[in-house]
């Protein structure tokens, strides 16, 4: 899995279209998401992510350290498959993606963690900070 942490002020997304087929319908109230004062995180998930049964624990613990030194509490998932050449398959992706949703808002509280919807097409508004630790990029 591949990662950027952005630590943001704020955050608009607007799911535009499907991308993929299996994508989820969206209600027109759920198309467009806000989100302000935390960290936005684009993932790619990758060949082989699947079988690595401690992945989301060292995303979290990892996501968890960046978090504390940026003093943050709010996470932002943003599905992202231009930070890979080698994707892992949609349909195993997806299923991933959700449940790494699942695993932080368990981790980190329903109300702190915010995502784009998988197989979507999106555009969006972000506004980074400027410091040192405002963006990294990870490997798992």
């Amino acid at each position: 899995m591949k990662a950027l942490y952005w630590h943001i002020y704020f955050l608009e997304v607007i799911h535009t279209q499907k991308a993929l087929k299996s994508a989820d319908d969206l209600m027109p109230s759920e198309k467009e998401r806000k989100f302000e004062e935390g960290v936005m995180c684009l993932i790619a998930l990758e060949e082989g992510d699947e079988k690595k049964e401690d992945l989301f624990e060292k995303f979290y613990e990892d996501l968890s350290d960046y978090l504390n030194k940026v003093k943050a509490s709010k996470v932002f998932l943003y599905p992202y498959a231009h930070l890979s050449t080698n994707l892992l398959k949609p349909s195993i992706s997806k299923e991933m993606f959700y449940s790494l949703v699942k695993f932080l808002k368990n981790k980190l509280g329903e109300s702190n963690v915010g995502f784009a919807e998988f197989g979507w097409y999106k555009e969006f508004k972000v506004h980074v900070r400027g410091h040192p630790l405002a963006e990294l990029s990870r490997t798992f």
